[in-house]
Formats: C-alpha cells, structure tokens, sequence
C-alpha cells in the first residue's frame, strides 16, 4: 500500500505564485494581451491553477488487490476523510489534474519510486 497526502498551499504561497504568473506573463505577451489571461480573469491563471494543487485536502492511497485471479492495482482518492472514487491504476488515466505536477512520468515514475511493479493489465486500453 502507498498513500499521499496533498495539501492546498497556504494563501501567502498562492498569492505569491499568483504574482510571478502575471510578471512573467506581461513580460511574454505584453500587457495588453495579457489582461485577458491574469488572475481574476477566466482563462490561463484559472486553469493553470488547478494543475498545481488541489482546492482541499486529498489523500490517494494505492493497494494491490486480485482481480480475475490475477494481481492488479487500484487508487482511492480521498477528500476530507471521506473516499470519493475507487478505480483501476492505467496508463493514462490519473486521478486528478495535479497528479502529473508531482509525478512528471505518471504512475511509472510513482511506482519507480515507491518500489511497486505496474500490473499487466496496466496498459490495456479501455
């Protein structure tokens, strides 16, 4: 079993990667262009953020289970104590927007590094 725990930063961390978002925006696109993709605005601060960290507090636990007879995995994701989804680990298919931010290969860097081995059905297509 490995579980993690992923925890929204705190406001200050927020509002300060906020700030460096927009300097480094302005100095890209200029500032008029970048008006339409600042924070505050709906567009690239919106969905950027949500890449980088959850709105809550989750916890992904993965557990080794038999299926069919045969070994398998499946992740838990956990907000607030309470599970909210249970589902197979595949190939690219993760269990929510900042799990690449953490581990930049998927489930195969997340398995090299906590020392699991992928199931076979890992890479079967839905």
């Amino acid at each position: 079993m490995v579980g993690r725990t992923v925890q929204p930063p705190d406001p200050a961390v927020q509002v300060s990667v906020s700030n460096q978002f927009a300097t480094s925006l302005i100095r890209a696109v200029g500032p008029e262009r970048a008006e339409l993709l600042l924070p505050g605005v709906p567009g690239a601060w919106s969905e950027l953020k949500s890449h980088l960290w959850p709105t809550q507090t989750q916890t992904m636990t993965v557990r080794q289970i038999v299926s069919n007879g045969e070994p398998d995995l499946i992740y838990e994701m956990a907000e607030g104590g309470k599970v909210v989804f249970t589902e197979p680990v595949r190939y690219a298919h993760y269990p929510s927007s900042w799990f690449l931010t953490l581990f930049p290969g998927g489930w195969r860097t997340l398995a090299q590094r906590e020392h699991f081995e992928l199931p076979q059905s890992f890479d079967a297509k839905p």
